[in-house]
């Protein structure tokens, strides 16, 4: 009897096996279930590289601003005054050192928006012999979004804050707008130095400037290349912008002004510099970091092909340190 029975067990045993085995919905689920395990596990890698979580460096990331911004909202002034050994006898160095201002700096090189609306409301309601000035919330504000903001300084005159040089060639780095086209239209600046180390511009070497100009449209544009639409704008040391006319430098090449940029297309010119510290481009330049730019601006003519319609278009910015009488 025993011997009858057990291979219909046996065989009950292996069907339900085999249907268990090869239930595609059971296989689905597993399958799903481990891929979103795989998922789950590299995003969280991702994000903790992402956060700057490498603590060994010291760098801050993502994951720092809620405790960053708890710093900016501390009603207690906490800045700690040092001095320093005097460089000349009699004469001690006095300062003070402000985690406020420290947070803030943090907030600006992370970048994160989270930050944004916390500084505008501190901006329209600072808080009573609050450290950071509102001229300094303004331009973390512009670094941060772009946007020139109002606010009112100590004597209650209210202002628009306007980025220093320095500051607006910082956020341009940031946020790259020549990578946008401006009604068709972006510039690019290249800038070569065939006889000047890779990080630097000679004084007694050469220079060598190519604009070029693409057309991202569909369909092409009129431009007018003549040497006095362009405009190289530099900012050095002492932070002060100044502008040069491309007439003011050698010729240029090629020479022809009108030129039809069809889709897609680019069109280039390219000034050569023999001597930068003898060229007017570099006549108030001094020994230092200089950013340079080029500056496209428009004239108005009329014609049978669709003219560019802006008004100006900026480059992006190169920066290479310039040894005058080298």
């Amino acid at each position: 009897m025993g011997s009858v029975d057990q291979p219909s067990v046996t065989v009950s045993w292996n069907e339900n096996v085999a249907r268990t085995r090869t239930s595609p919905t059971a296989l689905g689920l597993v399958l799903l279930f481990v891929g979103l395990l795989i998922l789950t596990l590299v995003a969280a890698k991702a994000q903790q590289q992402s956060d700057g979580g490498d603590r060994k460096s010291g760098r801050l990331g993502p994951s720092d601003v809620p405790a960053l911004i708890s710093v900016l909202l501390d009603p207690a002034d906490k800045r700690k005054p040092w001095h320093s050994s005097p460089d000349t006898p009699g004469h001690l160095k006095w300062g003070s050192s402000d985690p406020k201002l420290a947070a803030l700096k943090a907030l600006i090189e992370i970048g994160d928006s989270r930050v944004v609306p916390v500084l505008e409301r501190l901006l329209r309601e600072p808080p009573k012999d609050y450290v950071i000035s509102p001229a300094s919330l303004s331009g973390a504000l512009y670094l941060l979004t772009g946007k020139r903001y109002t606010y009112n300084d100590y004597r209650g005159l209210t202002k628009l804050y306007e980025p220093e040089p320095l500051i607006e060639e910082e956020w341009r780095e940031r946020f790259r707008p020549d990578l946008k086209p401006v009604n068709g239209l972006t510039a690019s600046l290249q800038i070569r130095a065939p006889q000047s180390p890779q990080s630097a511009w000679l004084g007694s070497k050469s220079l060598v400037l190519t604009v070029s100009m693409t057309n991202h449209g569909r369909q092409a544009i009129e431009i007018d290349l003549a040497p006095e639409s362009f405009v190289f704008s530099a900012v050095g040391g002492t932070g002060k912008r100044t502008n040069v006319s491309a007439s003011d430098l050698p010729q240029v090449q090629p020479t022809g002004t009108i030129e039809i940029i069809q889709p897609g297309k680019t069109v280039s010119r390219t000034w050569t510099i023999e001597k930068l510290a003898q060229s007017s481009l570099s006549r108030t330049w001094t020994t230092s970091n200089i950013t340079l730019r080029c500056e496209y601006r428009s004239p108005r003519r009329r014609s049978a092909i669709p003219r560019w319609r802006g008004e100006e278009l900026l480059s992006n910015s190169v920066t290479r340190f310039y040894f005058q009488n080298e």
